[in-house]
C-alpha cells in the first residue's frame, strides 16, 4: 500500500500552509480549509450607516481615527492619567500622579493623608465642596457604609467604617460607565464613548444634559444589580449638583454649544468637568476656588452646591469657564 504522505505526487501541505492554518488533518488525510478572510478595518458597530440594529444606530461608538489622532492607543487603559481627546496628557501638575486614577479620584477625601477615609473625612470633604449639612451626612453614610468592608484589609469589618484607598479598586460596582477597569485604571475609549453615545443636544459633544445623564444611567443598568443602579444614580446626581451649569443651546455657529433648533437653557455637565472628576482634580480646584472666594468676600459664600450659587458668585466663579451667554 502506498503511503500518500511520502509519495512524490501527493499534495502535501507546505510549511507555509501549516503556518497560516490553511490545512487541517482529518484521520489519514489532510483536507484544505478555506483561509480566513481579512478582518474589516473598522468593526461594524463603528459604522453607523451600515448597522441596522436600532440601539447601535442610536448609540454610535466614537470615530476611532479621530480619537487616535489625539490619543495614542485609546483602548489601552491608563494607570495614572485620565486622558481625553482634549487633554491627551491628562491633568498637568497632578501631585498624586503616582497613584491609580481611581485612587486619585478619592484622595481628596483623605484629609490627613493616612491612607484611609474616615466618616468624618467624607463629611468634611463634602462640606468643603459646598454641600449642605444634611446632604453631607447622607453622602457620608452611603459611601462609608457601602464601601468600607470591600476595601478593608482584614476579614473582619472595620467598626469605624473607614474606606482604605489602597484597596479602592475592590469597591468598583456594577452598572457603571466602564471608564475604570477592575484595577482602577482609566480607559480613554470608554470615556469618549459616553459622549459619542449620549451627548445629543450638543453637536460638539462637550456637554451632557440632565436628561441625557438619566438615559445614560438607564443604559448602564445590568440585570439584578439594584446596588449598582443606586450607586450610579447617586454618583451622577451628585455630579449634577456639584458642577451642573445652565447652558443655552442655539443654532448659531458662534463656537458654542449648538443644535438644529433652539432648546433653551438646560442643566448640563461639561466633558472637562467629568474628566476632572474621574481623576479627582476637580475637587482640589473647587476647594481652592471656594477658599479664594471666601478670602475676597470675608464670609461664607454659599450654602449649597454649584447650581444653587447666587448670581454674583456664579459670575466670579472660575468653575464654568465655557458657560454660553446669549447676546
Amino acid at each position: 500500500m502506498t503511503d500518500i504522505f511520502h509519495h512524490e505526487d501527493a499534495n502535501l501541505p507546505s510549511h507555509e500552509d501549516y503556518k497560516h492554518g490553511i490545512y487541517m488533518q482529518e484521520g489519514a488525510f489532510r483536507t484544505p480549509v478555506p483561509a480566513r478572510s481579512a478582518a474589516p478595518e473598522h468593526p461594524p458597530a463603528a459604522e453607523g450607516d451600515e448597522c441596522q440594529v436600532p440601539v447601535m444606530k442610536d448609540r454610535p461608538t466614537p470615530d476611532p481615527e479621530a480619537i487616535e489622532r489625539k490619543v495614542e492607543h485609546p483602548w489601552m487603559p491608563r494607570a495614572m492619567r485620565a486622558v481625553s481627546v482634549e487633554h491627551p496628557e491628562g491633568t498637568r501638575g497632578n501631585p498624586y500622579d503616582t497613584m491609580s486614577v481611581l485612587q486619585q479620584h478619592v484622595k481628596f477625601f483623605d484629609r490627613h493623608h493616612r491612607g484611609y477615609i474616615s466618616m468624618l473625612d467624607t463629611f468634611f470633604g463634602f462640606r468643603e465642596l459646598g454641600f449642605n449639612v444634611p446632604f453631607s451626612i447622607l453622602a457620608m453614610c452611603i459611601i462609608n457604609f457601602s464601601l468600607s468592608y470591600s476595601t478593608c484589609p482584614t476579614l473582619l469589618p472595620d467598626p469605624l467604617f473607614r474606606v482604605y484607598i489602597k484597596n479602592i479598586h475592590k469597591a468598583k460596582h456594577g452598572s457603571s460607565s466602564g471608564v475604570y477597569d477592575t484595577e482602577g485604571r482609566f480607559i480613554p475609549s470608554a470615556f469618549e464613548s459616553i459622549f459619542s453615545k449620549y451627548a445629543k443636544a450638543d453637536e460638539r459633544r462637550q456637554y451632557l444634559t440632565a436628561g441625557e445623564v438619566w438615559h445614560m444611567i438607564k443604559a448602564f443598568r445590568l440585570t439584578a444589580d439594584p446596588f449598582g443602579w443606586f450607586a450610579a444614580f447617586f454618583e451622577w446626581g451628585t455630579t449634577l449638583l456639584l458642577v451642573g451649569e445652565r447652558v443655552t443651546f442655539t443654532s448659531d455657529s458662534d463656537g458654542g454649544p449648538k443644535t438644529s433648533k433652539n432648546l433653551g437653557s438646560e442643566l448640563c455637565i461639561s466633558k472637562e468637568h467629568i474628566r476632572e472628576i474621574f481623576d479627582g482634580s476637580l475637587f482640589w480646584r473647587l476647594q481652592e476656588e471656594r477658599e479664594s472666594l471666601k478670602a475676597h468676600k470675608g464670609d461664607r459664600i454659599y450654602h449649597s452646591p454649584h447650581v444653587a450659587m447666587s448670581e454674583s458668585v456664579a459670575q466670579d466663579s472660575l468653575t464654568v469657564p465655557t458657560r454660553q451667554k446669549q447676546e
